[in-house]
């Protein structure tokens, strides 16, 4: 039974993969593949996925929903960077984003 929840879930997951831009160019194995590595969450409303200064553990695809990425200045005001959701990023912030985006640039 186990192995049948698997394949099911991994059948789910290719098919979100196949309808996001990012992978609709790969072939049926490699997002197969790629599917493997991926782990599901559902998050409720206002739940966070990672919070500020949280080592890097890969990368997201919304399926459903709204994901808003915030950092907060140093002044404690809320910067509102990025909301992404199934079918479009938009920028609410630009300047705080490039902002950002130059800081993390210049520490490498």
């Amino acid at each position: 039974m186990t192995s049948c929840l698997s394949n099911l879930r991994n059948a789910a997951i290719a098919h979100g993969l196949r309808q996001t831009s990012l992978f609709s160019a790969l072939s049926e194995d490699d997002v197969q593949q790629t599917a493997g590595y991926c782990r599901l969450r559902t998050l409720r409303k206002d739940e966070y996925l990672f919070r500020q200064n949280d080592p890097a553990s890969g990368f997201f695809v919304v399926q459903r929903g709204i994901i808003n990425v915030h950092r907060t200045a140093a002044d404690g005001r809320d910067l509102g960077l990025l909301k992404v959701d199934r079918q479009a990023l938009t920028i609410p912030n630009p300047s705080a984003l490039r902002q950002e985006l130059e800081r993390n640039l210049s520490r490498r």
